[in-house]
């Protein structure tokens, strides 16, 4: 039951860490809203959203479209590689 749990947990991690990417390129290429961004990729909650991507980026998601327009940090970045 426990690697099943584990199991479970690995790929809930997974699956944020790959829709957080879709968001930060969404951020960068799109003028949607951050609400429309997060809510599209089933973020239904937008404090734990900005919280995740807080953790994987180093930046809200308002600061990382800011940032990213402004000096384009998207390319030291590189949201099409691994956040790890």
């Amino acid at each position: 039951m426990l690697y099943i749990s584990l199991a479970f947990t690995l790929l809930m991690l997974n699956t944020d860490k790959i829709k957080i990417k879709e968001c930060a390129k969404q951020l960068f290429e799109t003028d949607k809203t951050i609400l429309q961004i997060s809510e599209n990729m089933g973020f239904n909650n937008t404090q734990y959203f900005t919280k995740l991507f807080k953790k994987y980026y180093g930046y809200t998601p308002a600061m990382f479209r800011k940032e990213s327009r402004m000096t384009n940090i998207i390319n030291a970045l590189d949201v099409t590689d691994e956040i790890f």
